[in-house]
């Protein structure tokens, strides 16, 4: 398996209200999860950087520190890469190696709705708390730090009860409709089991996306 991602300044995330050391752990985190709704073992990456003029060797530190840290959590090797300079906003990219097992996938893109999903706050509830510079606020840390379910895609991926997985990024209803379009299936959503975070609300749960969990 191969992928790559992207993370563009002012996009993806914000340089200011991003801790690099986290910015590392995100860039590797979101990745993983990509190869996780493939049922994939991750094996090696190349980490590609532009950095703009006003980025400090102690940033590039900690978001390489970051970075470092999760592999070594994960067994992830990271085998190269490139640096380059920006004009103005910092873009990281990572590309991934990733072995299967006996996968039995239709579609390379899942997330699952019977996981304990953390789902992320209202957005606004989120942009409020980083702008603010509460950057250590429960949604502040969902949004700045997170989790992969590298063990639990793997696992999925090699039942054969699976045949299609994906994992939650852009929320529940968008996602869960391009793999029933894909699988040329439908769907029913029994929306009474839909966790909701506190504070939030069901079409934020739905749609709010970020929740890196595998729908199957």
């Amino acid at each position: 398996l191969f992928t790559a991602d992207l993370l563009t300044e002012g996009i993806h995330f914000l340089r200011n209200t991003t801790p690099p050391y986290e910015l590392g752990r995100k860039a590797l985190a979101v990745n993983l999860s990509d190869v996780a709704a493939m049922g994939g073992r991750s094996v090696a990456t190349l980490l590609s950087v532009a950095l703009p003029p006003d980025v400090s060797d102690e940033w590039t530190e900690a978001f390489l520190r970051g970075y470092r840290d999760l592999s070594a959590e994960e067994g992830v090797m990271l085998a190269g890469g490139d640096t380059t300079s920006s004009r103005h906003d910092l873009t990281v990219n990572v590309t991934f190696g990733a072995q299967t097992g006996s996968i039995q996938v239709d579609l390379a893109q899942t997330n699952s709705p019977d996981a304990e999903l953390i789902q992320l706050p209202k957005v606004t509830d989120v942009i409020t708390d980083l702008l603010a510079g509460n950057l250590d606020t429960p949604n502040a840390r969902i949004h700045n730090a997170p989790v992969a379910q590298t063990a639990e895609g793997l696992w999925l991926g090699e039942r054969t009860e699976v045949h299609a997985m994906t994992d939650l990024s852009d929320g529940l209803a968008s996602d869960l409709r391009h793999i029933a379009e894909q699988s040329h299936v439908g769907a029913t959503v029994d929306l009474e089991r839909i966790p909701i975070a506190p504070g939030s609300d069901l079409v934020t749960a739905l749609t709010g996306g970020e929740d890196y969990k595998l729908l199957f």
